[in-house]
Parts: C-alpha cells; sequence; structure tokens
C-alpha cells in the first residue's frame, strides 16, 4: 500500500508534528520522543520526561515524523532464517542510537470519534529485553490493523521503543537497572498527556505486547497494584 500525503498535527503548547497518510485510511507519525535522549550524564538514569517548554517545532517546521527513529543499539537478530538487518527498507546498524525512546502512532484518519475520542492500544515489542523494535519490520506494521479496508480496529495503536540490554537493564552494585521498565512507564504517562491531540481518549488506554513486551505489561500492572494509581 503506497504512502502519500504529509498530514501536520498541531500538539497543543508544543508545536507541530508531520505524519504520512498510509492508503486511504491511517495516518502515522513515526519516530516521536516521549523523553530525553538518555545520552550522556542521563545513560543509566531513570527516564526523564520532556520538560513542560518542549516543542516538536513549530505549524511552519513541524517535527518530521514520516520515517522510523532509530532503535535501540542491538545485535543483528535471526527471525524466519533471515537476518533481518539485511532485508531492504527495514533495520541496518546506521539505525541503531542511544537516542531511541521514541514512538510510532498509527490512527484512523477519518478525524476524531464521537464522545471522547478513540480507544487507545499501545504495544511494548518483544526480545528478551535485549532486542527488538516497535514495529520497524514488514511483519509487524499495524496499519491494517487501523485500516478500514484491513481489521478496521477503529482505534489508535502506539509502539513504544524502550532501552534494552546493558543500556536498558544493567544492574550491580554500582547501577540499579530497570531503565527500561521507566521508559515503558514514562512513555504511557506521555500517551495519557496527549493522546487527545491524536483524536484518542486518555480514559481508554490498554496496555499490551509480545513476549518480553507481555511481561513488561504485567510488571506495569503490578507497579500500579503496589503504589496506587501514582500519576497515571
Amino acid at each position: 500500500m503506497p504512502v502519500h500525503q504529509d498530514i501536520i498535527l498541531p500538539i497543543p503548547g508544543h508545536g507541530s508534528l508531520r505524519g504520512v497518510r498510509h492508503g486511504t485510511s491511517v495516518h502515522k507519525f513515526l519516530g516521536v520522543p516521549y523523553a530525553l535522549p538518555p545520552v550522556g550524564p542521563r545513560r543509566w538514569q531513570k527516564t526523564i520526561p520532556l520538560p513542560p517548554d518542549y516543542s516538536y517545532g513549530t505549524e511552519g517546521h513541524p517535527y518530521d515524523c514520516t520515517k522510523f527513529g532509530p532503535i535501540c543499539p542491538q545485535p543483528d537478530y535471526i527471525m524466519n532464517g533471515k537476518n533481518l538487518s539485511a532485508v531492504p527498507g527495514t533495520l541496518t546498524l546506521g539505525q541503531n542510537s542511544e537516542d531511541c525512546l521514541l514512538s510510532n502512532i498509527w490512527m484512523p484518519a477519518s478525524g476524531r470519534q464521537s464522545g471522547d475520542g478513540w480507544p487507545v492500544y499501545v504495544w511494548l515489542h518483544g526480545g528478551w529485553l535485549q532486542m527488538g523494535n516497535p514495529c520497524h519490520t514488514p511483519h509487524s506494521d499495524p496499519w491494517e490493523l487501523v485500516d478500514e479496508t484491513g481489521a478496521d480496529l477503529k482505534a489508535i495503536v502506539i509502539a513504544v521503543g524502550y532501552r534494552l540490554n546493558i543500556f536498558g537493564f544493567l544492574a550491580g552494585q554500582g547501577v540499579d537497572g530497570n531503565f527500561g521498565f521507566w521508559d515503558q512507564r514514562c512513555a504511557l504517562e506521555w500517551v495519557r498527556d496527549h493522546i487527545s491531540a491524536f483524536g484518542g481518549d486518555p480514559h481508554q488506554i490498554t496496555l499490551g505486547g509480545l513476549s518480553a513486551g507481555a511481561l513488561s505489561a504485567h510488571y506495569q500492572l503490578q507497579y500500579e497494584l503496589l503504589h496506587g494509581n501514582a500519576g497515571t
């Protein structure tokens, strides 16, 4: 399905995003930052949300969300006998970066649903907490779930990138890890605070995932049970 036509979406108080229409009924915004880059002094630290005065650009110069951003540095990996890093148009070594706290968002192109907006599904990828990506590969792109000629899900789908392996889960005497889980939580808080700009309902957010992503969703629920509705 061809990708065509830029879409400009204002984020109230935070500038504008430039996305693309996929086919006839899906808008997608790729590589949307939800936290400050975990680089330099922020490496191996708890996730720092975007500051209140953060801007994605202006209406005349919106933030480019027309292509996937980098993923957390990780080894090449194999699926179904193929090295996905060698598949044209998917992952390459140059797309790995510690600046990887980005979300990819697919939404119905038909505008805001009546009432409080579209329900939202936040998806966490698997990969043993060591590798993986937020729907960058062709077999995992969820546009057909949202497209009216496909599953016509009538919901917004968000795939979250988070720190992995030594960057997200290093633990020892000098470092207390689980930074990747804090990334996920920060992403959920960003969704809660900003999804209404995409036509989503912040009171209808469902969290799920695959493999380690499903485990992560379980841990996020446990956090809620242990700490109450702490900020979410």
